[in-house]
């Protein structure tokens, strides 16, 4: 009896290491799982997001989909060809009408790529004010001029939309 219960055991670990080897990954359902990453991707750049915390919104835009802010939390990328990144951070800065704000140097992205960055924090709302923050990242490519990354959230957006834009500035490259 002993060895029967052995036997049993043996092949239903046997069958359940078999069913594990495969490549695809399924929920109970039998259907398969959703990607853990979706990429976006415009002329000369790329990045990935967690398709089940951001949405893509156009072609260069993705939107974090868990929160019913009006006040968005999103990354958008646009391409300047005739602006180098310096001259870009300056005018962002010179925009924002602060005083403060100030272009930094920075690192953005898979690679570290050299970055100038501005920070611009504004209140908006009339009834209820909600502190705007914007993070801008200008890189220079190597074709010339530079890719404008916008990272937007306030403060109080939830801890995933805020971790999930990291990862998002994180997986940024050149291509």
């Amino acid at each position: 009896m002993k060895k029967l219960v052995l036997l049993a055991l043996a092949l239903a670990l046997a069958v359940s290491a078999a069913g594990c080897g495969g490549e695809k990954s399924e929920t109970a359902g039998g259907v398969p799982e959703a990607p853990k990453t979706a990429e976006l991707r415009g002329e000369g750049w790329s990045l990935t997001y967690d398709p089940a915390l951001f949405e893509p919104d156009g072609d260069a835009t993705v939107r974090y989909i868990g929160d019913d802010s009006p006040m968005p939390v999103y990354l958008n990328v646009q391409l300047y060809p005739d602006y180098t990144a310096e001259k870009l951070a300056e005018g962002l800065a010179l925009q924002s009408g602060d005083d403060s704000v100030k272009a930094e140097d920075a690192a953005v992205g898979r690679d570290s790529l050299p970055a100038k960055t501005v920070t611009v924090r504004q209140v908006v709302g009339e009834i209820s004010e909600v502190t705007q923050i914007q993070h801008f990242y200008a890189v220079d490519t190597p074709a010339g001029g530079s890719v404008l990354i916008e990272a937007g959230s306030y403060d109080g957006a939830p801890a995933a939309a805020r971790q999930g834009l990291d990862a998002i500035l994180a997986s940024f490259a050149l291509t």
